[in-house]
């Protein structure tokens, strides 16, 4: 086959335009310090980074609900606590004021006190985290207690995914840890107050008594939401482990080499040129000196 001028044009500006695009090709990916540009130039790869990609973004939310949930559990924790130092407060007073040296004149002067635990205690028992009520189940808007001490709030366990098969509740009801207007801390609390200021010597031992079943609760409750910290942290270590694995994974299928690209890019300048100068005798070439050869 006779081979013509067009066609050695053809070959020649296909060759250098070959060279130039490799050229751009490591530039670009110098210029981004990644691989792929694009998932066709390497499909596998490009799949595998798929994956990985979404797998890093699963663990970053989990990582967000441990930090979210550790969050709500730690501030409903630092209540429990307010609030068992709240019930020794108020044992301390029904114990002295059980003893009939004290006169109705003092035990009115406890009741004052006891009256401030009790608005403190609801308090606690009403605390927000942010807009949303800690004590109230699912009715996280609306106050777990109204004035008297009644629940408004349900039974709901609200539950974050903290893992592919973990979940962890991050809310204690209400009605388990105060108690409703019928019985628990608060219905203690409002007993010893009003025993106090009738001057019932009988009613506040009683309530004396009340108070350690109250405490005993509130430390139930304490060592359920430590538990479910930890469950927590030990998870966060997984997590961050896990995640630390993955975008080793993700930056050895896409992060460029610098040197190895630096090393290629001057090879494939040294190529560019050398296809230019190849070009420029053959365009250069005229009949004369086809024929001359």
């Amino acid at each position: 086959m006779r081979i013509t001028d067009k066609i050695i044009f053809d070959t020649m500006q296909a060759s250098v335009m070959d060279n130039r695009d490799r050229l751009f090709l490591i530039q670009q990916q110098i210029a981004e310090n990644k691989k792929i540009l694009k998932p066709s130039d390497d499909p596998r790869t490009a799949e595998k980074l798929i994956t990985l990609k979404a797998s890093r973004s699963e663990i970053e939310q989990f990582q967000r609900n441990v930090t979210s949930g550790k969050a709500s559990l730690e501030m409903s924790g630092n209540s429990l606590a307010e609030a068992g130092d709240l019930l020794v407060r108020a044992k301390e007073i029904a114990v002295q004021l059980s003893d009939d040296v004290y006169t109705a004149g003092d035990r009115s002067l406890a009741a004052a006190e006891v009256g401030e635990l009790y608005n403190r205690m609801l308090a606690i028992a009403n605390v927000k985290l942010g807009s949303e009520y800690l004590f109230s189940g699912f009715r996280s808007d609306t106050p777990p207690y109204d004035a008297s001490g009644a629940y408004q709030g349900d039974n709901g366990s609200k539950e974050i995914r903290i893992g592919p098969n973990e979940k962890v509740a991050l809310n204690l009801v209400g009605i388990d840890v105060f108690g409703s207007g019928a019985s628990g801390i608060l219905r203690d609390l409002a007993a010893l107050r009003d025993a106090l200021a009738v001057n019932d010597v009988a009613a506040v031992r009683t309530a004396m008594q009340e108070m350690d079943q109250g405490m005993q609760n509130i430390f139930r409750n304490q060592a359920l939401l430590g538990a479910r910290v930890k469950s927590m942290e030990l998870e966060e270590g997984t997590l961050r482990n896990f995640g630390t694995e993955i975008t080793g994974q993700i930056a050895d299928a896409e992060d460029l080499d610098i040197a190895f690209a630096a090393m290629n890019l001057k090879k494939q300048e040294a190529a560019f040129e050398a296809a230019l100068q190849v070009a420029g005798r053959i365009s250069s070439l005229t009949i004369l000196d086809v024929i001359k050869r």
